[in-house]
């Protein structure tokens, strides 16, 4: 009783404070969210601290201030046309999704707490905006009182750690390693929390430290950097270092990119890994002095390391059970407990299962309680706090202006990335927000609205792409090489490759031992040969053409949509593109369609550019059907016609005359291209022959186009199906799109009519062909895309010129930011279309089981598995069997100096095979599968006389 009565008359002074003197009161509030430590400052429970109490208060004066000013005086519509300010727009979104969320959780007790922590919160952070945005020397001074608070924390810490390596003292959050220091928390209850909270200050230190004019006070500052960075160090927390670590790197680049452009950034890549190569050489090296050094800082621990992502890969699993809203803020525990990783983390953490475990990551507890609708609220509310920032930065000409700017911007994208691995949702998490914000909105400029801060870099293609080439990056080459080849062509095109290193002998493709491979050109072989020689013979290897090429094609679609139309439609198209779940799949696939692809769309695109500049164009464009042909074959030729049906329309409909200067660009254009692939060709037919021939263009070609091999067959309207599969919801924009185009067309718009004959050409090349697989028609995709890309663009032009009192900017803005957020989200819900499980892992790690543990003499028996798997994973003699245990006709028959050695279903396990009167070995079972063998004859009557031997021997005795 005396302690709630004690939180009570807390709660009534901050509440005095507030409506007394708010900015006053804001050092009370600072002060007061340091202080963590549940067991010295709790009150009544453990997570009801002075703090909240604090934020409580202001949530009260708060509803007290809208209630005198607005709603007693009938100023509704004032108080409306506050929701209009973009922070507290995004601030009361995430408000009230985190409230409907609540709708679905499973502990209502914890879920209506937090959330009312949670609506305290946004109540501080509406009232500090509004109450000291436009006082910025106000707010730095508080940012100031946190470094010194921090300065203060590091200072308790020294305390801590020498009270405890004196006298064996713990006092306040320090956490006992043995054999190690001591991990220092300072007065904070996490330690993470407490790292982070001078990680995130650290930075903004070093800069005031750099723009102090007076010695003394460089002098303090300087000794509060070192002090906390001494601080961070003794945290031990992997998460505040890779914060400071990234705050630094990102404000290095933003700064130099200020002064210098995308130099100063390629310069801080460069120095990165000049700097980092020998650390991470010498870390790689598992007897490295550096390796035992690092693990013994930061107490490297498998199992801590694992159930952070186990806890990540659980909150994905609610994400997909409960995809718009989550499962409840504050429920994740008990939603994580029914996931399907739930029974691996509490058998690695036992003591879990007594404590309600929180998300550990701040991102997946996003997702997990709040769904798409909540990340989307967090990302609009992120990307407002930090285009603020960063435009200050880039726009001021003071240096203690954009110095500050440029490392609180850095700050928080450490915290953003930190959080990945760490949840940071408590007091100082939001104050630095708020206050980070805050601060860069009172200096941005009184005349600037946070629209004309979106047009500042909207308008720039390069931030657009930036944002596309990061995300296509994360999609595309994240976990490349996490699944096992498939087969067949993966596995196929990985086995020449490997034969090329292994063997030597680039020009003639072998797949099995002594057989020419005559099927496709050797361009991708040779790139993923040499990929493999470099980064050795893995799947990583083997796919990392293909996600290059799929990459850079987004890239082109990007420049070629906003060259042609506008930056939005190259970005959306871009979009479109990247989350069409085939593209994106085969991006991610040792196979060479995308690369194939590529090289169509180069070709294109540096023939557009060729109209214009000269023949060193129509050459390069030239080469790049060359470089498609030498990878495809045939396909590759697909530039030739359809820019040849171009020109004719472009002749017929007089948009361009008939020129020598045109005649002299195809001549070059075709003698490129055949510079490039016809060496090889001819290589190939003089070494071969009809051979070659036969194979290459009579049964894959020709056969391939003109009957329906291998039950490839398929109506001819098949490709519609697979593009509507592939496109999924874009194709509903895709097709009156196409409308459009051909509408357009008519008008003797050329863009349209290029896209147009591109599409149309290459869907009616393929559907003509009797022979049809869902990865042919890759080429149409990026065409597909800026058509759609432009349409949707066009939408919602049209749209928003019908609402004239609307603002034009923010509407594309906010339009665009909801379609990058819903494809993404789309393709989530589809993600097992372009990201598969590993179909083929089982078997592959037994293949590998065998050679690691038998050797690789004897021949292993596979049950029905393909042949090229086979061939990739074993350096074992192979032969593939149908195998049935009690049939002797389907039991391999081996020497009697020999295994038996076999790799099956489970179902086909049996100790009782035929001709075999002895018991097999099991060596290891995964999922369905199973590895076992039987002793040769020879090895078994051995052992059968040595055990008689001994029999006798011990009768004797």
């Amino acid at each position: 009783m005396l302690e709630i009565f004690s939180i009570l008359i807390i709660f009534l002074i901050c509440l005095f404070l507030i409506l007394r003197d708010f900015k006053f009161s804001v050092y009370i509030l600072l002060l007061l969210s340091v202080f963590m430590h549940k067991e010295l400052f709790s009150f009544y429970r453990w997570d009801l601290l002075p703090v909240r109490a604090f934020v409580f208060a202001t949530l009260c004066a708060g509803l007290l201030h809208i209630y005198m000013r607005y709603i007693s005086r009938g100023k509704f519509l004032e108080l409306f046309s506050k929701l209009k300010e973009p922070f507290v727009a995004a601030l009361v979104f995430l408000w009230l999704v985190t409230g409907v969320s609540i709708l679905f959780t499973k502990n209502l007790q914890a879920s209506i707490a937090l959330y009312g922590f949670f609506t305290a919160v946004v109540s501080v952070g509406i009232y500090m905006y509004f109450s000291l945005r436009e006082n910025a020397a106000q707010v730095l001074d508080y940012v100031k009182f946190y470094v010194y608070l921090a300065f203060g924390l590091t200072l308790f810490g020294y305390a801590q750690l020498f009270l405890f390596l004196k006298y064996n003292v713990i006092l306040g959050a320090l956490w006992n390693v043995p054999e190690n220091l001591p991990r220092i928390g300072s007065i904070f209850w996490d330690v993470n929390h407490y790292g982070a909270f001078l990680a995130t200050l650290l930075p903004v230190i070093a800069a005031l430290v750099l723009i102090q004019k007076r010695f003394k006070s460089f002098v303090i500052y300087a000794l509060m950097f070192v002090s906390v960075g001494v601080g961070v160090f003794l945290t031990n927390s992997r998460t505040s270092w890779i914060l400071a670590g990234v705050s630094f790197i990102v404000s290095a680049s933003v700064l130099l990119f200020k002064k210098i452009g995308v130099r100063g950034i390629i310069y801080v890549i460069i120095g990165l890994l000049a700097v980092s190569a020998p650390l991470v050489y010498s870390y790689s090296i598992k007897s490295s002095p550096f390796r035992a050094a690092i693990k013994q800082y930061f107490h490297y621990r498998m199992d801590s390391y694992d159930s952070h992502f186990l806890l990540l890969q659980g909150a994905v699993e609610i994400f997909d059970t409960y995809p718009f809203f989550g499962g409840g803020y504050g429920s994740f525990f008990e939603h994580f407990s029914e996931t399907k990783v739930a029974p691996t983390f509490f058998g690695r953490d036992p003591a879990a299962l007594s404590t309600r475990v929180p998300a550990h990551t701040l991102w997946g507890e996003i997702i997990a309680e709040t769904g798409i609708f909540g990340l989307t609220g967090f990302i609009a509310l992120s990307g407002i706090i930090l285009l603020t920032l960063l435009y200050v930065t880039l726009n001021s000409s003071e240096a203690k202006i954009y110095l500050v700017s440029a490392t609180m911007f850095s700050s928080i994208i450490g915290l953003f990335v930190a959080g990945i691995f760490y949840s940071y949702n408590t007091e100082f998490f939001w104050l630095i927000l708020f206050l980070y914000f805050i601060w860069a909105y009172s200096v941005r400029g009184p005349q600037v609205s946070f629209t004309q801060i979106l047009q500042r870099f909207m308008r720039q293609s390069r931030v657009l792409l930036l944002v596309m080439v990061i995300v296509a990056g994360l999609l595309i080459f994240v976990n490349l090489g996490g699944t096992h080849l498939v087969p067949w062509d993966e596995a196929i095109y990985a086995k020449i490759s490997k034969n090329m290193v292994l063997g030597g002998n680039w020009l003639d493709m072998v797949w099995k031992q002594g057989h020419i491979w005559y099927e496709k050109p050797p361009l991708y072989m040779w790139m993923m040969a040499g990929f493999m020689q470099v980064l050795g013979i893995t799947e990583w290897a083997a796919r990392l053409p293909s996600a290059i090429f799929g990459f850079l094609s987004i890239v082109i679609v990007f420049v070629l949509g906003s060259k042609w139309f506008s930056k939005t439609t190259g970005f959306i198209s871009a979009l479109v593109l990247l989350t069409t779940v085939h593209f994106l799949y085969y991006s991610r696939s040792a196979m060479t369609d995308v690369t194939t692809t590529f090289f169509i769309l180069l070709a294109i695109y540096l023939y557009s550019y060729a109209k214009d500049k000269g023949h060193v164009y129509w050459l390069l464009s030239g080469v790049a059907i060359g470089l498609a042909v030498i990878v495809k074959g045939v396909v590759g030729l697909l530039p030739f016609p359809i820019l040849g049906l171009y020109e004719i329309y472009a002749l017929a409909t007089g948009t361009q005359k008939f020129s020598k200067k045109l005649v002299g660009g195809y001549i070059t254009l075709g003698l490129a291209a055949l510079a490039i692939f016809l060496p090889w060709h001819i290589y190939m037919y003089s070494k071969y022959g009809t051979n070659f021939l036969g194979n290459y263009i009579g049964y894959h070609v020709w056969d391939r186009a003109t009957t329906a091999i291998e039950d490839k067959g398929k109506p001819f309207l098949w490709y519609f199906t697979v593009m509507r599969v592939s496109m999924r919801i874009w194709f509903l924009a895709f097709l009156p799109a196409m409308v459009f185009g051909l509408y357009k067309t008519l008008k003797k718009d050329s863009r349209y009519a290029l896209l147009s004959i591109w599409t149309l050409f290459t869907f009616l090349f393929f559907s003509v062909a009797k022979s049809k697989l869902i990865w042919y028609i890759i080429p149409v995709y990026p065409a597909a895309a800026l058509l759609a890309g432009n349409f949707i663009d066009a939408s919602i032009n049209f749209v928003l010129t019908k609402f004239k009192n609307f603002n034009f900017a923010a509407g594309k803005y906010l339009a665009i930011f909801i379609i990058f957020i819903g494809g993404l989200f789309y393709l989530f819900l589809n993600r097992n279309l372009a990201y598969p499980q590993d179909l083929t892992g089982p078997q592959v790690r037994l293949l590998q089981a065998k050679d690691a543990k038998l050797g690789t003499f004897d021949t292993i028996y596979v049950d029905r598995i393909e042949e090229p798997l086979v061939m990739f994973y074993t350096n074992s003699p192979y032969k593939i069997i149908d195998f049935v245990p009690d049939k002797r006709d389907r039991v391999p028959s081996v020497d009697s100096s020999s295994k038996l050695v076999l790799l099956t279903k489970f179902g086909r396990y049996s100790e009782q095979v035929v001709g075999k009167n002895y018991a097999p070995h099991v060596i290891q079972k995964d999922g369905d599968w199973i590895l076992w063998y039987f002793d040769s004859q020879v090895d078994h009557d051995k052992k059968v006389a040595e055990e008689a031997a001994k029999v006798a021997m011990e009768t004797q005795r």
